[in-house]
């Protein structure tokens, strides 16, 4: 009658110590180990024989580690150094491709010869064993090792690099995210313009409409009309003061239009890089023709300003509304609309690179 005895354990990481790498990645290397001894008579093999066993498997699993690490950091650095030549070509990428294979393809061999060496330590401690132990003379022993999925694997970083020529995806990445922000806070600017346009539009109507009314008839300034000033400064400047945060914007969209076109000319092989600094010049461009369109809002801003304070004693009136309806609220929506469409082009060629 024969009895089977069955010892399993297990090593969540065999790798603990990995290579730091931008380019690769070393995954956990699971490793499931199982001794089952089985032994003539009734009495199973002893517990002391499996802690034994135990111990000479993970003295194998710590030769495999010590190689199978080598491997690893030998791949990271012979990875990192094609990685780190500009531009980064096709035949980069193959390269690296042919080092991560070659490199899984031994770690694979080192996992069968751990489950072979692993079995014939298995084999010799039970040979050891059996000399004072009767139990164990005829016992046989089946060693079975079993490994996670692990093979070394290619980041994103390496395919990203390849289709950028070798531009540095992390500062495309971050111009992106301050085009979008920038954007974002442009496009929530000009829509606030065009309500505070109406507001003043309206309010600097009334005031002049009564303001004539008053001339015409040869009366002097009543309460109405100073209520209509309040009310016209209060829009003026709220205007004014979202003219001057569109113009902080629009000097910012100009300094990192700038920074866009500086990436570009340093990474000449990226396929976007000519049509992507062609929009920034565009772009710087456009927002020089914006910032005139503010400096016309700010003179006429200036104009009213002191016309207000004294309920419109030192401008004409009918210049006033003249000059309001000159201030064509459609040019400036209309040079913004410019500013958005040229920021999405490169916004979007930029994220598509980065991402």
């Amino acid at each position: 009658m024969a009895t089977t005895a069955k010892h399993k354990f297990y090593v969540v990481d065999l790798v603990r110590n990995k290579p730091k790498s931008e380019y690769i990645e070393v995954p956990a290397f699971r490793v499931d180990v199982e001794f089952e001894v089985t032994t003539k008579g009734k009495t199973p093999a002893p517990e002391s024989l499996f802690k034994r066993l135990e111990a000479d498997a993970r003295k194998v699993l710590e030769d495999r580690e010590t190689k199978i690490k080598k491997l690893a950091f030998d791949a990271a650095k012979e990875i990192d150094g094609l990685m780190s030549e500009r531009p980064v070509t096709q035949e980069t990428a193959r390269k690296v491709e042919a080092t991560a294979a070659m490199t899984n393809k031994a770690i694979l061999a080192q996992m069968k010869s751990t489950e072979e060496d692993a079995q014939k330590a298995a084999q010799d401690r039970l040979k050891k064993e059996a000399r004072n132990d009767a139990n164990l003379t005829e016992a046989r022993i089946r060693t079975v090792v079993k490994w996670g999925q692990s093979v070394v694997k290619l980041t994103t970083s390496v395919s990203r690099l390849v289709a950028s020529s070798g531009a540095d995806v992390t500062a495309y990445i971050t111009i992106a995210k301050t085009l979008r922000a920038l954007y974002q806070d442009f496009e929530k600017q000009m829509r606030s313009e065009e309500t505070l346009r109406r507001t003043l539009d309206k309010a600097l109507t009334k005031f002049a409409k009564h303001k004539i009314e008053l001339t015409s008839g040869n009366k002097e300034p009543d309460k109405k009309l100073a209520g209509f000033a309040r009310k016209a400064e209060t829009a003026r400047k709220d205007y004014r003061n979202n003219v001057s945060k569109t113009r902080h914007s629009t000097d910012a969209l100009s300094k990192a239009a700038g920074k866009i076109e500086v990436r570009m000319k340093a990474a000449p092989s990226f396929k976007e890089g000519v049509r992507v600094g062609a929009e920034c010049m565009k772009l710087k461009g456009q927002v020089r023709v914006l910032a005139e369109r503010l400096n016309k809002q700010e003179s006429f801003l200036d104009d009213i300003e002191e016309a207000l304070a004294d309920l419109g004693a030192k401008i004409d009136d009918r210049t006033l509304l003249e000059r309001i309806k000159a201030l064509d609220r459609k040019t400036i929506q209309s040079e913004a609309k410019n500013v958005n469409g040229i920021l999405k082009s490169i916004t979007s060629a930029v994220e598509e690179l980065a991402g």
